[in-house]
């Protein structure tokens, strides 16, 4: 959300590693409601950043 963002598209693939990680986490059932809280935050957080790099996370979570 900054201009000056550090995060550019050398860093796509470990977005979408993290992005990976997080949908596996989303089916883990006993981590409690403050880890799913967690993973969706972290999930969309993932989201907006590739998006942001142009890449569809949608499609990441389909064939990944």
């Amino acid at each position: 959300d900054c201009k000056q963002s550090v995060i550019d598209d050398t860093r796509q693939t470990i977005w979408e590693s993290i992005y990976a990680q997080q949908v596996e986490l989303r089916q883990i059932d006993d981590i409690g409601p403050s880890g799913q809280e967690r993973v969706e935050r972290d999930i969309n957080r993932c989201k907006k950043v590739l998006s942001d790099l142009g890449a569809d996370p949608e499609r990441l979570s389909r064939h990944g």
